[in-house]
Order: structure tokens, then sequence, then C-alpha cells
């Protein structure tokens, strides 16, 4: 099911968000429970069975931990064969049956082992009640692309939390926020980039490289504003997944804004582990390279996705080595132009089906194709795309928040934002509604990892 349907807006959510508030506060896990699992049947009947083996691997591995305290061996034992059951699915779907992959397989797979891991280290304890245990990898706001959300992080709402209506109102903002970007940003950047066709033109090649750049940040940040938005209507705060990555000025921290509970996962679980940035810079190279490898694994099958992770890593060990010390010298906006001609360039590797057709794609915006730079068509094209990319780029910067800091200090503008606060969102709200009515409603692009 997606957010972004009628049938999830004008009947699941509400029906599920109201009966969630009025039953009995020992009941609400329950109900969210039953609620998520109805969510993913709906969504991805036949990814249940595999949904269900890491439930049970997650909670019984936890339990079995937990009462193994003291047997060392026998502990890494079922840690281990814990962990290599989820993955091994994981791996399994992802390179041998693709076309059947069950949704948000990637997602609450690495929730589980991350819970899983945290019990074996010592991190946490373990939760033995089922439904909560349950209620934590299911929740369905954030059950299918993330946030990737740690136990440790949200067992205190999990046991006991309170819905106050601030908590209403921000969720409704923020998921509304989140509908915006989906269906009037990111859908309509998707329906241009189909309706150009194969580009032929160096202008074109560049065009659409840009504009699905725009696509997949608000595409993702928007299914993750909408899980964060309804994560506040149930009482939880889930983890922020996006820091505005395309205001950076290196790849370092690019990497740190961008998908952010994903790299902490890696930073945690794998990083740390093989030794992170203590052992020379020779080791912390190579392990950086191995989780950008892993990381490009992560997100799918073909070369593709592993060139898109190494390119990443390299530009990492270079930045690591010596490249953030000479970009110190240099203006900040250049710093920013070299960490967007790297991100483009990474995007266009991450969206070709292949590996040579990345190639091609490259070499068609360097103009090794021998395409003319601009035709008719282009233009046609650009002046199409010239008034989104002019309204959608600045807002991929942090303008809501210094609008939000310089009214929290001009009570004259406060007042203002809230009035137009309380025309935009219903404002929004229909818009939305009527383009979803009119158009077919577009899958989010992080489903097929």
């Amino acid at each position: 099911m997606i957010f972004s349907s009628i049938t999830f807006l004008y009947f699941f959510l509400p029906i599920v968000s109201l009966c969630y508030h009025i039953i009995p506060t020992r009941y609400k896990n329950a109900w969210l429970l039953m609620g998520s699992l109805l969510f993913y049947i709906l969504g991805s009947p036949a990814g249940l069975p595999y949904l269900l083996i890491v439930l049970l691997t997650g909670y019984f591995g936890g339990l079995l931990l937990n009462a193994l305290t003291e047997k060392k061996l026998l502990c890494r034992i079922l840690f281990w064969g814990s962990v290599f059951l989820c993955i091994a699915m994981l791996f399994f779907f992802k390179y041998f049956e693709p076309d059947s992959l069950p949704v948000g397989i990637s997602f609450f797979t690495f929730q589980a082992v991350g819970y899983l891991a945290d019990i074996y280290l010592n991190r946490q304890k373990t939760e033995k009640n089922p439904i909560t245990f349950f209620t934590f990898i299911t929740f369905f706001p954030q059950l299918i692309a993330g946030p990737i959300v740690r136990f440790q992080d949200i067992s205190a709402e999990l046991a006991s939390r309170k819905s106050a209506l601030d908590d209403i109102t921000e969720g409704l903002k923020r998921f509304l926020l989140g509908l915006f970007k989906k269906v009037l940003v990111a859908d309509q950047l998707s329906g241009a980039i189909s309706s150009w066709g194969t580009p032929s033109t160096v202008a074109l090649h560049w065009m659409i490289a840009i504009a699905y750049t725009l696509q997949i940040y608000y595409d993702f940040s928007a299914y993750s504003d909408m899980a964060i938005g309804m994560g506040r209507l149930f009482g939880f705060h889930l983890p922020e997944n996006f820091n505005y990555p395309y205001i950076s000025k290196s790849i370092t921290e690019f990497w740190r804004r961008w998908h952010m509970t994903l790299g902490s996962w890696f930073r945690d679980y794998v990083y740390i582990p093989l030794g992170g940035s203590r052992r020379g810079i020779r080791r912390t190279c190579f392990n950086l390279l191995v989780v950008f490898a892993l990381t490009g694994l992560w997100h799918g099958i073909g070369w593709q996705f592993l060139s898109w992770g190494l390119f990443y890593g390299i530009l990492l060990v270079l930045e690591k080595s010596f490249l953030l010390k000479w970009m110190e010298r240099c203006p900040a906006w250049i710093r920013h132009c070299y960490t967007m001609l790297m991100v483009i360039l990474g995007f266009v590797i991450f969206r070709s089906s292949s590996l040579p057709g990345a190639w091609t794609f490259l070499q068609g915006m360097s103009g090794m194709l021998h395409l003319p730079l601009w035709d008719r068509n282009t233009a046609f094209y650009f002046r199409d795309l010239l008034f989104p990319l002019c309204l959608f780029i600045p807002f991929s910067m942090p303008i809501l928040p210094a609008l939000r800091e310089l009214s929290s200090k001009n009570q004259k503008l406060a007042k203002a934002g809230a009035v137009v606060s309380i025309a935009a969102y219903p404002l929004v709200f229909l818009l939305c509604s009527a383009w979803i009515i009119t158009e077919t409603p577009q899958p989010f692009l992080y489903f097929q990892f």
C-alpha cells in the first residue's frame, strides 16, 4: 500500500489512527501490530512469510541470547547463526529472486539484525513481550523504507507513550510536507524524465541527471517525512533520515546528511567493529571501501550498485587521505560545486539498469557520443523544467528552518506564519488528493530496495 494513495489517505490511516486514540492504553501496541500486519499483507502478501521468519528469529534469538549470557561460545554460535539466517534470506531474494523481492526487506532485516547485535554486545536488554517486539519491527510508517530504527531509541515509547495535541498537530504537518514532496514534486519530476525519452543532446543528458538527483531526494525524504509524521501521531519520535544533504561541501559531509539511519547502522555494526579509524590510515581506507561496497550491494543486484558504492568509497578515501585538507583552502562555493557534481555523477550510476548503460550515459554527458549540445526538443523540455527547478532546488536547502527561526524572533512574523499554515496545509492536502484521483500513484523509489 502506498502512502500517497486514496485508500491509505482516506481509509486506512484515519481508521487506524482514530481507533488507536480511542482504545485503552494497554491495547495500543496490539492494535498497531494488527494494523501494521494488515498494511504489509495488503501491499506485499508474498513477503509475509519472510517477515514472520525475521520476527521470530529476532524475538526468540534475543530470548536465547539473554538466557545463554554465561555461555560465550553458545552465544556466539547463536548470534552468528541468527544473523546468517536473516542476511542469507535477504541475499537470496536480492540476488536470486529479485522479481519477487519482499517490499521493505532490507529495512526490517537490518532492524532485527541491529537488535540482536545490541543484545549480543550488551548494549540493551532483551524485550520479552512479543507484541512489543513485533510492533517495533512491523510499525507500518517505517516498515517499508525506514528510517532504520534502533530498539533502544523507541523502547521507552513502546512501553509507555502519550500523543499530546502538539504531537498530533506536528505529526500531521510533517506528514503533509512529505505528501507534498512526493506527489507534487518527486512524481512530477519522474513524469518529466519519462516523457523526455532517450536523450538526444548533451544538455538533455545533464537535465535528466539533475532532475533525477532532485527526484530521488524529494521521493526518499518524502517517505521519511511521512513516516516521522505518522510516528508522532502515535506518540513515537522516529529518528531523522535527511538533513539537507545538498548543501554539503564534501562527500564526507554529504554522507553525514544523506540516509542518516543507514549510515549510522553501517558505522556502528560494520565500520567500528572492523576497527574504524583507530588502526591507521591504510586500515581506515580499507574499512571505508568495505562499508561502501556493502552499501552499494545493500541497494540491489548489479555491478552498477557495487560501482556506485565503491565510487563513494573511493571519494571518501581520497578525502580522508588528503583531499579535505586541500579543499579547506578553496572557497565554499567551489567545494559545494565539487560535491554536487560528484553526487549527480553518482546518481547517474545508481539510476542506470547496468554498468555499460551508466558508462554510455556518462559519455553522453561529457560529449563523447558526439551528440549536439542543444536542439529544439531540449529547449522545449528545458522551458517545462525551468520553473520546477527554480522552485525545487531552493527548497532542498534549509529555507523552512531559517524561516521558522526568523519567525520565532518576530511576533508579527510568527502570527503571519500561523495564519499561512492554517490555510496552506489543508490546501496541500486538497491539491495532492486532486492529483492522486486523476493520476495513478507512483511507488516510492526505495520500495525496490
